[in-house]
């Protein structure tokens, strides 16, 4: 076998290392998860394999990201720094903030848990874990997309795009922007001017982000 092969053999075995190591944890987890949970890890499955998510364009999934969960692909499925800021945002400046991650949106969409409970929050967090060691990141992304609400009419990102007009292969970056805001502030079915104001002020906020993250700041 010569080097360059051998490189290549070895970083492939690496990754495929990695993922049963993951997968495994999944498993043990899994084991050790009460029967309630085991039923909603069991129904987030049975509906993640029913999802691709191929179709929509790498720009919308970066959007997602950097308006939603920017450390995403550095974290087990929670984020204690938002966790710690959310709790001090509480305490501090009496005012609600957000922590969840892309994980914890996908798993509270699917098992259709709402409940402003510790306990909710608690089994939504080990559920979020036990995914990332289950799927890749980009796939949890795409699930998400697939089955996120985006307002009136818009479940998942193929029917957004046909009520929005765009093509979810090929947006701009202001399309992915707009989509992307409205996980934020859902489109009703007929929109008042504060909505209207509320979501471009939103795309606005994810297009300097974006505009960061491709220059590298």
């Amino acid at each position: 076998m010569h080097k360059g092969q051998q490189s290549i053999f070895f970083s492939w075995k690496a990754v495929v290392n990695q993922y049963k190591r993951s997968y495994r944890f999944a498993k043990f987890l899994y084991g050790l998860a009460p029967n309630s949970i085991k039923r909603d890890y069991d129904l987030i499955c049975q509906i993640s394999a029913q999802l691709d998510g191929v179709g929509f364009s790498q720009t919308i999934v970066n959007a997602l990201i950097v308006a939603e969960d920017h450390r995403f692909y550095k974290h087990p499925g929670f984020d204690l720094i938002a966790i710690a800021r959310a709790i001090w945002s509480i305490l501090v400046r009496r005012r609600i903030q957000g922590a969840s991650t892309i994980e914890q949106q996908f798993v509270r969409k699917i098992t259709g848990r709402y409940e402003l409970t510790i306990i909710r929050r608690v089994r939504e967090i080990y559920l979020a874990i036990m995914l990332s060691f289950t799927y890749k990141k980009e796939v949890i992304a795409r699930h998400y997309l697939s089955v996120a609400y985006f307002g009136w009419q818009m479940n998942g990102l193929r029917e957004a795009s046909k009520r929005l007009s765009f093509n979810p292969e090929f947006p701009s970056q202001e399309d992915a922007a707009k989509i992307i805001a409205r996980l934020r502030y859902p489109e009703p079915e007929v929109s008042s001017d504060l909505r209207k104001a509320q979501i471009w002020d939103r795309t606005e906020y994810i297009l300097a982000k974006m505009g960061k993250r491709s220059n590298g700041t």
